[in-house]
C-alpha cells in the first residue's frame, strides 16, 4: 500500500502527491501492514506456535515462513521458483529477526518500529 502511495510522487507518473496525502498513505499503510501483520504472525501465532510445537525456535521459524508466504501472494511474480526464493530470503530472514525481537522482548512496539520503518522506505519519502 505504501509503495502505491509513494509511486504517487515519482516523477515520471506525471501525478504528483500533496505532502498530507504521502502522509496518509505512510500511516494507512503502517497500521494496515504494520499493526495488522505483526500482532497476527508474532504476538498470535508465534507465541501459539512456540506452544504447540515445544519451542521457541520451531514458533519462530514456522510463523516466518508463513509470513513469508503469505508475501508470494502480494509480491509474486509468474515465476513460482524466484517468488519462493525471493520471499524466503528476504521476507523469511526479516520475519526471523522479528520473531527474535518478539520473543526477547514480548513487546510490541520494537517489533512495530522496525516493520513500520521496513514499510515506509524512508529514502523514497524524500
Amino acid at each position: 500500500m505504501i509503495y502505491l502511495g509513494l509511486a504517487l510522487t515519482h516523477p515520471g507518473t506525471g501525478f504528483v502527491a500533496d505532502t498530507l496525502t504521502v502522509i496518509a498513505m505512510v500511516f494507512i499503510g503502517f497500521l494496515l501492514n504494520a499493526v495488522v501483520e505483526e500482532f497476527f504472525y508474532r504476538r498470535w501465532l508465534q507465541t501459539r506456535w512456540e506452544r504447540v510445537l515445544g519451542g521457541v525456535w520451531p514458533g519462530i521459524i514456522v510463523s516466518s515462513l508463513t509470513w513469508a508466504s503469505w508475501h508470494i501472494a502480494i509480491q509474486g511474480t509468474v515465476d513460482w521458483v524466484v517468488d519462493v526464493a525471493n520471499v524466503v530470503a528476504n521476507q523469511g530472514v526479516t520475519g526471523l529477526f522479528l520473531g527474535l525481537l518478539w520473543q526477547r522482548h514480548r513487546a510490541m512496539s520494537p517489533l512495530l518500529l522496525v516493520h513500520g520503518l521496513m514499510n515506509a522506505n524512508p529514502l523514497a519519502l524524500f
